[in-house]
């Protein structure tokens, strides 16, 4: 057997898996409905990429109110550990990792 037939046959990384299960929750099994869209179909989801919101506090902010921003899918509530009133915040709306 040569080498040719052994890296086709454990595939170019010799059959070792790199990924790793971080049991992440956010997949969930999913099937193609087709392009009608409506009740019949099933329910249509907003779905955005990762981003990143920034926003000022407010002068008038007391340490461990909510504040309000829009986001790219509506209004955003969040609640700073520490703000100082108007400082700039940049917070990353992101699903968890479930793979490395």
């Amino acid at each position: 057997r040569d080498e040719q037939e052994a890296e086709m046959e454990g595939g170019l990384l010799g059959g070792e898996n790199f990924i790793q299960d971080l049991g992440g929750r956010c997949t969930t099994v999913a099937e193609p409905l087709g392009y009608t869209i409506g009740p019949e179909s099933g329910t249509l989801t907003q779905a955005m990429p990762p981003v990143e919101i920034n926003f000022r506090i407010p002068e008038d902010h007391q340490q461990g109110q909510p504040i309000s921003s829009m986001g790219p899918l509506g209004p955003v509530v969040l609640t700073p550990k520490v703000s100082r009133p108007g400082e700039i915040l940049r917070y990353r709306i992101s699903p968890p990792a479930e793979f490395r």
